[in-house]
């Protein structure tokens, strides 16, 4: 695997380090971002869970909003297309369809309890009987509140680049 796809990789998967971004290219960057055939993540700042049920293995999140991600991009609500997702709404652990968690019953475009634009999602998490034992201990810390973020998956259908700081402000 070149060192570039390497790359392509680790920032479609949202990890790559800001050394990383700026080592190559701007253009090769760009066009790594821009390439709107691979999945990307995003982990959303807000992701602290609004509310858990233990009981019910129930947890509430704001999944993504439009602030900024690790890697600059920003994801307008308006702009998601949920009918995909929702045919087949699973809560994969480190989005691996091999690790399912359980299922999102519930994702609508809504707003913050700032009341800022959000996407915003209820998890049901399997019972321990249908989880390995290593996806148990998952639940349980998603459930305790100790790995409270999500990141969402997605597929940019446009993509905007500002020309200037002052345009990406305004963005």
């Amino acid at each position: 695997m070149s060192a570039l796809t390497e790359l392509a990789t680790r920032i479609w998967a949202g990890v790559a380090t800001d050394e990383e971004l700026r080592s190559p290219p701007i253009a090769d960057v760009v066009a790594i971002k821009s390439d709107a055939e691979h999945v990307r993540t995003r982990i959303c700042v807000k992701g602290k869970p609004k509310t858990m049920n233990r009981e019910a293995r129930t947890v509430d999140h704001v999944a993504s909003d439009q602030t900024a991600d690790r890697q600059g991009d920003i994801i307008l609500v308006k702009g998601w297309n949920l009918a995909p997702f929702k045919k087949n709404a699973q809560l994969l652990f480190d989005h691996d369809t091999r690790q399912p968690l359980g299922s999102v019953p519930n994702v609508a475009k809504g707003k913050t309890d700032d009341g800022d634009p959000a996407l915003l999602t209820t998890s049901l998490l399997y019972t321990e009987d249908k989880l390995t034992p290593e996806l148990q201990v998952i639940a349980r810390l998603v459930l305790d509140g100790d790995l409270p973020a999500v990141s969402v998956g997605f597929i940019p259908r446009q993509v905007n680049r500002p020309e200037s700081p002052e345009e990406r402000q305004k963005m």
